[in-house]
C-alpha cells in the first residue's frame, strides 16, 4: 500500500495496455502499407499540430510528462471528433478540460494514489505542461484578432523565451545554452507551423549571444544541462517589449 506519492519509484503501465500477440488478427501483406497500429488512422490530417508527439529537448521527466499529456489531448480530440453531438472542436476547450482534470487530481489527498499511477515528480510536470498547452491555445485563438504590433510583440517574445516559462527550466551550462535554445525554437516552429525568421545573435532576454545570462547561472558551476528556476520561472519575461528591443539594439 502506498503511503505517500513521494515514495513512488516507478511509472505504472497497466497490463491491459499491453497487446497480446495471439489477439491480433491476421493481416494480408498487400494491406500492410496502408495499415496502422492505433486508432489514429485517417485522423492525422485533422490532428492539430499543437498536439504533435515530437518530444521537447529537455530531461527525461519533463519528456515523460509531455508524452502523457499530449496523448491525453490527442485521445480527447479523436473522441470528440467522432462524436456528432460535440459540434465544432475547440483546441482551447480541450486544453482547459485536461488542465481542470489535473487540478482536480492535484487537490486529492496525498494518500490517494494517482490514476493512472505515476511518480509525483512526473505528475507535477504534467500540470505544468497542461498550463503551457492552455497558454499556447489561447495565443492561437487570439492571433486572428491581433493587430500587427501585437503580433510582432508576440513573435518577438516567443523567440526570446523559447523554453516554456511554465516548466521553470533554465539552462545551467552557458556553453550549451545557444544550442539548447535553438532546439527549443525548432521544436516550437514544428508545433506552431511557423517559419524561423529570427535575427541572428540574439539570445535570452534580447541580449547579444556573448552577453546571454540566465537567472541563477552564476551560482552554478555549469556542470548540468538544465535546472529549475525559482517560483516565478523566467523572471525577466515581465520586462516591457520596448526595453528588450532597446537592449538588443545596443
Amino acid at each position: 500500500m502506498q503511503g505517500s506519492r513521494e515514495d513512488d519509484e516507478w511509472c505504472h503501465v497497466s497490463v491491459k495496455a499491453i497487446p497480446k500477440e495471439d489477439s491480433k488478427p491476421a493481416v494480408d501483406s498487400q494491406h500492410i502499407d496502408g495499415a496502422s497500429n492505433d486508432n489514429e488512422v485517417g485522423k492525422d490530417t485533422s490532428m492539430p499540430t499543437l498536439f504533435s508527439t515530437a518530444l521537447p529537448p529537455c530531461g527525461l521527466l519533463p519528456q515523460l510528462a509531455y508524452d502523457n499529456i499530449v496523448h491525453r489531448l490527442r485521445a480527447l480530440w479523436l473522441s470528440r471528433s467522432q462524436d456528432p453531438s460535440s459540434g465544432n472542436l475547440s483546441i482551447l476547450s480541450l486544453c482547459r478540460t485536461v488542465l481542470a482534470d489535473l487540478k482536480t487530481e492535484e487537490d486529492q489527498p496525498v494518500s490517494q494514489a494517482l490514476n493512472p499511477w505515476r511518480r509525483s515528480s512526473v505528475f507535477a510536470y504534467e500540470v505544468r505542461w497542461a498550463r503551457y498547452f492552455v497558454r499556447e491555445a489561447e495565443t492561437m485563438d487570439k492571433r486572428p484578432r491581433m493587430t500587427e504590433k501585437q503580433a510582432d510583440k508576440q513573435d518577438f517574445m516567443d523567440r526570446m523565451y523559447p523554453i516554456p516559462k511554465e516548466l521553470k527550466i533554465v539552462v545551467a551550462n552557458r556553453k550549451n545554452q545557444k544550442q539548447v535554445l535553438d532546439l527549443w525554437k525548432e521544436w516550437h516552429h514544428r508545433k506552431r507551423g511557423t517559419v524561423e525568421t529570427e535575427d541572428p545573435g540574439l539570445g535570452v532576454g534580447g541580449a547579444r549571444e556573448e552577453e546571454v545570462e540566465v537567472d541563477g547561472v552564476k551560482k552554478m558551476d555549469g556542470g548540468g544541462e538544465e535546472g529549475e528556476a525559482g517560483s516565478d520561472g523566467n523572471e525577466d519575461v515581465e520586462r516591457s517589449f520596448e526595453e528588450i528591443v532597446e537592449e538588443a539594439q545596443k
